[in-house]
């Protein structure tokens, strides 16, 4: 698959930077799924973790505690009682889903970059990659 001429391997990111005005998709014979991600920046710091994306700490930590519980990964918390699920149903067919790993002791930061999210370890160090291409709120392209 190509993304604007350049080769993108299979299962792997492809980032446009924000302002970029055409996007050109050509994926040859193979059929390909492509999952495209995009939009104007958020404007405010956010914090990602695993699969889930928050205000902060405390925020990602409620969306993981959900998460569990509607996937039946780990009971209901009562602070939840009465809220609307926010996951909705697998679809049936499909691989089962994962469950989230175990939150680490230490918060969720922001990164050195002061506008893209991270996880650190105990040691201060990023889970994800410290770098404004792999990590900035540009457009992704994945295949």
């Amino acid at each position: 698959m190509t993304v604007n001429a350049a080769t993108v391997e299979h299962r792997s990111p492809a980032y446009i930077p924000p302002g970029s005005e055409t996007l050109v998709l050509a994926a040859g014979d193979a059929p390909v799924r492509v999952i495209l991600l995009g939009g104007v920046p958020l404007g405010e710091p956010i914090v990602m973790w695993w699969n889930v994306v928050g205000r902060d700490h405390d925020e990602v930590a409620t969306f993981r505690r959900r998460y569990q519980a509607e996937l039946g990964f780990e009971p209901a918390d009562p602070r939840d009682a009465g809220a609307p699920d926010l996951f909705g149903a697998f679809p049936s067919g499909q691989p089962k889903p994962s469950p989230a790993p175990t939150c680490t002791s230490g918060r969720t930061h922001h990164d050195t970059w002061g506008r893209t999210p991270t996880s650190r370890h105990a040691s201060g160090r990023s889970r994800f990659a410290n770098h404004p291409d792999s990590t900035s709120y540009g457009r992704r392209v994945l295949t």
